[in-house]
């Protein structure tokens, strides 16, 4: 278990050997022949990305009787977000539990509710996406359909723990050891009283399946928007690539980019674009470029949840 933390190297040092087997040159070259204007273009299509994402999450935490403006909404998940591409384990997640809480009225275990919902509906599509993905290209016989067997089967996986942890009485069964043996008594009733919000916040959301269905929907139409961007950033760099081919494997390299071997999807991005590319003749040069755009303007959205944590007075560390 110790070596766990390190698994993140992993990650590193596929990139790094990416970047010595192509050569850096290659790359540098590909960024001095960008298209400045088409990437600034791209830069702005995160407006209504954040807009919709701080919508997304304003919908949830209102869904408990609150209000929760886009405005504060847009706030606190740059705030969480800036924290995300940070420090590792997705720790803004929990950032935004404590902004939203203190924003609003809605506890901490209500609050943490909304952003696991949140949270839940953006893997869920990226699980869906990468199924299509996998399915329409095994259709044009560019990739190997075996593989859909094993990822649908993660998937129903995933659904069935979600539904899991919608059961109070299981998880207080199967938490109860840790709970007892690792968690100061000092903290108990403070632990129980958020998991009782938790669960009443659950009861809450099975009684309003329009709001989830239309935060489902706005999750769709977000990846949709977020592949225009990735087809911008690769048009701004001349790579000849169609936006049906981007929409279909991106959520598969989204996928593969939580795996815990990567730290922010360095390595497994770069190595699963370069394969991608390369089943549409496309040279790796242009896939580690194309990668290193889409963190690079990974980065640039995180500043805004920056500049907005320095002028806080709520200190979360």
């Amino acid at each position: 278990m110790k070596y766990i933390k390190y698994f993140g190297l992993v990650g590193l040092a596929v990139f790094a050997y990416i970047i010595w087997a192509i050569g850096i040159d290659n790359i540098i070259q590909s960024f001095l022949q960008m298209n400045l204007l088409l990437f600034a273009i791209a830069l702005l299509i995160l407006v209504p990305i954040i807009l919709l994402k701080a919508y997304k999450q304003s919908l949830l935490v209102n869904g408990f009787g609150v209000k929760l403006g886009i405005l504060d909404s847009a706030k606190i998940w740059l705030i969480g977000f800036f924290f995300s591409i940070i420090t590792p384990g997705k720790s803004g997640d929990v950032i935004k539990c404590v902004y939203i809480s203190d924003k609003t009225t809605v506890s901490v275990g209500k609050g943490l509710l909304a952003v696991v919902v949140e949270r839940f509906f953006d893997v869920a599509v990226l699980f869906a996406l990468t199924l299509l993905g996998i399915f329409v290209m095994s259709s044009f016989l560019i990739f190997d359909v075996d593989l859909f067997i094993p990822i649908l089967a993660i998937f129903l996986l995933f659904l069935a723990c979600t539904y899991l942890l919608t059961k109070k009485n299981l998880v207080f069964v199967v938490f109860r050891p840790f709970y007892r043996f690792f968690i100061p008594k000092r903290f108990n009733e403070k632990i129980k009283g958020g998991l009782d919000e938790f669960f009443d916040g659950v009861k809450i959301y099975k009684s309003k399946k329009g709001l989830m269905l239309k935060a489902g929907l706005l999750t769709v139409l977000l990846w949709v928007i977020s592949a225009i961007q990735y087809y911008v950033l690769a048009l701004s760099l001349n790579i000849p690539i169609s936006f049906e081919y981007l929409f279909l494997i991106m959520p598969i390299v989204n996928l593969l980019g939580i795996l815990p071997i990567a730290f922010n999807g360095i390595g497994t991005r770069e190595f699963s674009l370069v394969f991608f590319f390369a089943l549409v003749s496309l040279p790796a040069s242009s896939a580690v470029s194309f990668s290193l755009l889409v963190f690079i303007a990974t980065i640039l959205l995180g500043v805004p949840g920056f500049l907005l944590t320095l002028g806080e007075k709520k200190k979360v560390f």
